[in-house]
């Protein structure tokens, strides 16, 4: 069937062919055709829908670039974040010149930053953190705090200790305990009375 269609496919009748090769589950086919229809976000929903048979990396790459509807981007990296975390950065290469940064999408990779938070990498650390204040998850903060060192300790404290909720604040005067600052650690729970941290 493939060899056929990539010999006829501006000879056939698109709609009566599409739907023979859905209804047969020939989805690399169907991602063929919608590709040479330049019906791309198709072509990328059909990938991400049956990886297995459709997903080809350079042809996934070369059509999410020609795709019309954005959410599919997004759509698109929570496809790699499940299924090929480690190619995550070329598609973001790719996507970059299209997403808008502004959105603060880092929530979206939240999922691969706690699959690889165990290599105790800073960078990962301090994303992980930023997230966790973001979202408020101050419990997961402190638990994220007591299982991982890499990070800078004082700058989060500083930061934590202006938060306008009393928890980020007692895990800000917890870590200035663990770092012997422990005139920051008098002030930070003379002002918030919080006695127990000491």
């Amino acid at each position: 069937m493939r060899e056929h269609l990539e010999l006829f496919w501006s000879r056939v009748r698109k709609p009566k062919v599409l739907r023979a090769c859905e209804q047969a589950h020939l989805w690399s086919e169907l991602v063929f055709l919608y590709d040479k229809y330049e019906e791309f976000d198709n072509a990328i929903l059909t990938m991400m829908s049956h990886p297995s048979e459709a997903w080809r990396e350079n042809h996934f790459k070369d059509i999410i670039s020609k795709v019309a509807n954005i959410e599919l981007y997004y759509k698109s990296i929570e496809f790699y974040l499940e299924f090929k975390p480690m190619l995550i950065n070329d598609l973001l290469i790719i996507l970059s010149p299209r997403l808008d940064h502004t959105l603060k999408q880092l929530p979206l990779v939240k999922p691969y930053l706690r699959s690889v938070q165990n290599i105790n990498n800073k960078a990962i650390n301090e994303a992980l953190n930023n997230l966790l204040i973001e979202e408020e998850d101050y419990q997961g903060l402190k638990n994220f705090i007591d299982a991982y060192d890499n990070f800078d300790n004082i700058s989060l404290a500083q930061r934590l200790e202006k938060h306008e909720l009393i928890e980020f604040r007692r895990i800000a005067a917890y870590l200035y305990k663990g770092n012997n600052r422990w005139k920051q650690v008098v002030e930070l729970c003379k002002k918030d009375r919080l006695y127990k941290v000491i």
